[in-house]
C-alpha cells in the first residue's frame, strides 16, 4: 500500500491531470459498479410483534408484515401513476374549450422555456410543475372545481394531479399524451 501511495502521490506532483483523471475514473467506475448493485437489488423488509400475558392462560399472538420494495425504471412508475389518476382526451378538451365551457381550470406545468417556445393550449394558465402545489390555491379557491393539467408528454402532468389530489382537490384530470398529442391532433383537425 505504501508504494502504490507514493507512486500515486509521484504521478500527482509531476502530473496533476492523470492523477485527476486517474481519480475521477475510478470514483466513475465504483459509481457505475454500486449502481448496477442498486437497480438489481430487491429489498425485503420484515417485522414481527409479539405480544404475551402473564396468566395461567397465557395466549401469544404473531403478527408478520412483509414489505418489499421493488426499485422500478421511470416508465413502470409513470404507468402506476396512470391506474391511480383520472385522465382526459385531447378530443374531450377540445370539445371543452369550444363550447366555451368555463367550469373547468386549465393549468400548463412546464417550464417557462416550453411555453415560451411552443405556446399553450388556449386558456391555460402556466404554474411550473416545481412550484405547482406552492401556488395552485391561488388561482383556484374551491376544492371540487375540475382541474385539467398538462405537461409535454403527460408524464409530468400525471404525477401533478396525484400530487394535488393529495391536498384538497377531488376533480383532477391529466391531459393523455400532454402538449404534444394536442398539437397532433390539432393539426391533423386542420388538415381535414
Amino acid at each position: 500500500k505504501q508504494n502504490n501511495i507514493k507512486s500515486l502521490n509521484k504521478i500527482k506532483f509531476y502530473n496533476n491531470n492523470n492523477y485527476n483523471n486517474f481519480k475521477i475514473n475510478f470514483r466513475v467506475s465504483n459509481f457505475q459498479n454500486l449502481n448496477k448493485k442498486f437497480y438489481t437489488t430487491t429489498t425485503t423488509n420484515s417485522t414481527t410483534n409479539v405480544n404475551s400475558t402473564t396468566n395461567s392462560n397465557s395466549n401469544s399472538t404473531t403478527t408478520t408484515t412483509t414489505t418489499t420494495n421493488e426499485i422500478i425504471s421511470y416508465k413502470k412508475l409513470v404507468s402506476e401513476v396512470r391506474k391511480n389518476i383520472k385522465e382526459i382526451s385531447v378530443q374531450e378538451l377540445s370539445l371543452k374549450i369550444e363550447k366555451n365551457e368555463d367550469d373547468f381550470v386549465l393549468i400548463d406545468v412546464r417550464e417557462e422555456t416550453e411555453v415560451s417556445n411552443t405556446g399553450t393550449i388556449p386558456g391555460a394558465i402556466s404554474i411550473p410543475r416545481g412550484i405547482l402545489e406552492r401556488e395552485i390555491e391561488k388561482f383556484i379557491d374551491e376544492p371540487q372545481t375540475q382541474i385539467i393539467l398538462y405537461c409535454a408528454g403527460g408524464a409530468r402532468s400525471a404525477f401533478a394531479a396525484q400530487s394535488i389530489e393529495r391536498m384538497r382537490f377531488s376533480n383532477v384530470h391529466s391531459l393523455e399524451g400532454g402538449f404534444a398529442k394536442w398539437i397532433n391532433y390539432k393539426t391533423q383537425k386542420s388538415n381535414d
